[in-house]
């Protein structure tokens, strides 16, 4: 989700709690959403993308469980002060981070939940993807795939027929495309092996009629 996004949801989430209860969000509750909104992102990305410290960019500050002990202990920090609303702002904005990160995909691009982080690394990384830079839609439109489709049936249709044609060239009839016909009324024979191997034990018979035994 965007930053803005997550500052959109604190915000909202927190003007109508203070509404709820009759106040106004001041300008220190405002700045306090601010900061609550982007804390996890301002602390897990820095660490994991420019240090190499966490090995993705939504462990350790989007985890339940560092979470809500942080939230809770600024809160009762801002309430000694006498500011528990910029304490409320800062932690309901804070808490808002985590679901909102786990239910971007499935409301935007259709993607499976998440979950909350719980110390390690618990996102794929689509997921960190659509956290920091917003989400990228690489869904296949039905004329692309309709046309890949053509193209598949296309290139199987000329194998095909490459394959049938040098199967065609390897067969007996293709090497031998001329065949005599003998005159008769059968119709044309085909001149195989035995039948040249006849004409010629013929014709050697004829030359040996011919030839004198004893020449004069």
């Amino acid at each position: 989700m965007w930053p803005w996004e997550h500052l959109a949801v604190g915000y909202v989430a927190v003007s109508i709690l203070f509404r709820w209860h009759g106040r106004r969000v001041g300008a220190l509750d405002a700045v306090a959403v601010g900061v609550g909104a982007a804390f996890p992102d301002l602390v897990d990305k820095p660490l994991a993308w420019a240090f190499d410290v966490l090995p993705s960019g939504t462990s350790v500050a989007h985890s339940v469980f560092v979470a809500v002990p942080l939230a809770v202990a600024v809160w009762f920090v801002a309430a000694r002060r006498d500011r528990r609303s910029v304490g409320a702002a800062f932690a309901v904005s804070y808490l808002l981070h985590l679901p909102s990160d786990a239910l971007y995909g499935p409301l935007t691009d259709g993607g499976s939940l998440s979950g909350l982080s719980s110390g390690r690394s618990s996102s794929a990384p689509a997921r960190e993807a659509v956290d920091s830079r917003g989400p990228s839609h690489t869904t296949s439109s039905p004329t692309s795939s309709s046309s890949g489709r053509r193209r598949r049936s296309s290139t199987s249709s000329s194998n095909s027929s490459c394959s049938g044609r040098r199967r065609s060239s390897g067969s007996p009839t293709a090497r031998h495309p001329s065949t005599p016909s003998s005159g008769s009324s059968d119709g044309a024979r085909s001149d195989g092996p035995g039948a040249t191997a006849g004409r010629r034990a013929y014709s050697l018979y004829n030359k040996a009629r011919s030839t004198p035994l004893i020449r004069q």
